[in-house]
């Protein structure tokens, strides 16, 4: 982000994770990827496609990876606002 400081969430569920070859349309709109065990999966396939493009429109991006000891991560970035800076607690 050119150099400007910016605000970084991550976010790590500890779940079965993503097939790899479905990680890259993780965002697109109405995309639900179907999960051989997962519970409660009603949506629409709106919510990783509505946070990417608002983090975008305020400069930032959104992304996502397979946590090497299982789980997703979703990391999003934005610019800082007067470079603030927090440190949230870290939640194992």
């Amino acid at each position: 982000m050119g150099g400007r400081p910016i605000a970084q969430i991550v976010i790590r569920d500890h779940g079965p994770g993503v097939p790899e070859d479905s990680i890259d349309d993780l965002f697109a709109p109405f995309l639900r990827i179907v999960d051989h065990g997962a519970t409660g999966s009603d949506g629409a396939g709106l919510g990783l496609a509505i946070t990417k493009r608002t983090f975008e429109v305020h400069g930032g991006s959104a992304h996502a990876v397979n946590a090497a000891t299982g789980g997703l991560l979703v990391t999003l970035e934005v610019p800082a606002a007067g470079g603030m800076s927090v440190q949230a607690p870290d939640a194992a």
